[in-house]
């Protein structure tokens, strides 16, 4: 394999565009995920179907992922980032133009497909720039500026409402923009080179505790993002309190990414898993009996945003530090694959649960799931010691 060597300037501008990039196209997610379920719901759409409809986004991912590492190989990550770009912009202006659920399956597979074919492209890249010694604190600076990016989206939502293609036009606009540092990333994006040495089965065997990570990451914060705002229009809060609970979440996911970077360079990834998995059960058991009291509600609210976006972060770090070149798309697509299949088994465990009982349903889905992975995790650590 060819050594890419990049200046401390050169690095410095690959990460800021890659950065740049991801934070913008992160209000795609952001913005969709609760804008869409609140317009279904709205229309008087079952909470099954509004489930369905959120997987859809994402059953593209196990369709796509596979041709991933191909892909980036044969037309480089810029280049396919762009291409993704523009599918993305496709797609919003489809879902106005279109807007009954059963259109937005075949529109919310193609947003699906290309909005996870940029976050691995950008990934990647941001991995493969990253010194070891800084890694953490550079996947933190990254992880922060894409949680940003999908606070934006609700904050979209409150400014624009739900009806119409306003709040559709805005988020075509500003993810427009994020095609514009990519014209500064000539010679400063390392291109991949070689085959991966495994595939699925090879990396979850490996590294089981990173790719069930990444399955509890899909399968949490889908089910949030998607019913979250549900969950609070069950509790009586109006329409602009209920994305703000999507918002106050994400700027949970923001406001840990430049400690738990930090963490990550002086602490195990095993260890800050099963952190993360213990503050994401806890506040959630707590959440049907704190609804009613704000000032217990919006601080759990923000621990869990905050514990959710540790297993992203914790699982890019991990990721950089065991696996290269091939190996690091091959595995990065994997993790992605796991977080897929939560998106999609999440939103729709949690309609059906809904649908069959109460809006508490929701938190019960969230707690279940992290009981059943914390002994998993809790072994490897164990077992195998802090990385």
């Amino acid at each position: 394999m060819t050594e890419f060597v990049l200046t401390p300037a050169q690095r410095k501008r690959s990460i800021t565009v890659v950065v740049v990039t991801v934070s913008v196209v992160a209000l795609t997610l952001g913005l969709t995920w609760p804008l869409l379920s609140l317009i279904l719901e709205a229309q008087g759409v079952s909470a099954m179907l509004i489930g369905l409809s959120s997987a859809s986004q994402t059953v593209a991912v196990l369709v796509v992922l596979p041709l991933v590492p191909w892909m980036m190989s044969r037309f480089g990550t810029v280049p396919l980032v762009a291409c993704a770009i523009a599918t993305i912009i496709v797609a919003l202006v489809l879902l106005p133009a279109f807007p009954n659920v059963y259109a937005w399956f075949p529109i919310r597979f193609l947003l699906g497909a290309a909005v996870e074919v940029l976050f691995i492209g950008c990934d990647v890249w941001v991995n493969q720039v990253a010194e070891e010694k800084s890694r953490g604190r550079v996947i933190g600076v990254y992880g922060f500026a894409m949680s940003a990016g999908f606070a934006g989206g609700p904050l979209i939502i409150n400014m624009t409402g739900i009806e119409g293609w306003a709040p559709f036009l805005v988020g075509i606009v500003i993810i427009a923009v994020a095609t514009i540092p990519l014209l500064w990333s000539r010679g400063v994006v390392p291109r991949i080179e070689g085959h991966p040495t495994g595939r699925l089965v090879y990396f979850l065997r490996i590294a089981p505790t990173l790719m069930i990570a990444g399955l509890m990451f899909g399968f949490v914060d889908a089910a949030a993002l998607s019913f979250l705002p549900i969950y609070g229009l069950g509790y009586g809060y109006d329409q602009t309190t209920v994305v703000t609970m999507v918002t106050v979440i994400v700027v949970g996911m923001m406001l840990t990414q430049l400690p738990i970077g930090w963490l990550a360079d002086h602490v195990g990834g095993r260890v800050m898993i099963v952190g993360a998995t213990v503050l994401v059960a806890v506040p959630s058991a707590l959440l049907p009996f704190i609804m009613d009291m704000p000032f217990a509600m919006w601080p759990a609210l923000l621990v869990i945003g905050g514990a959710l976006g540790g297993f992203y972060t914790i699982g890019m770090v991990m990721m950089g530090r065991r696996f290269k070149g091939a190996d690091l798309v091959a595995v990065n697509a994997a993790f992605v694959v796991f977080w897929a299949l939560g998106s999609i088994v999440g939103p729709a465990v949690t309609g059906v649960a809904i649908d069959a009982t109460t809006v508490d349903a929701m938190p019960v889905v969230v707690v279940v799931a992290c009981l059943l992975y914390l002994p998993l995790a809790i072994a490897r650590m164990i077992k195998a010691g802090s990385e």
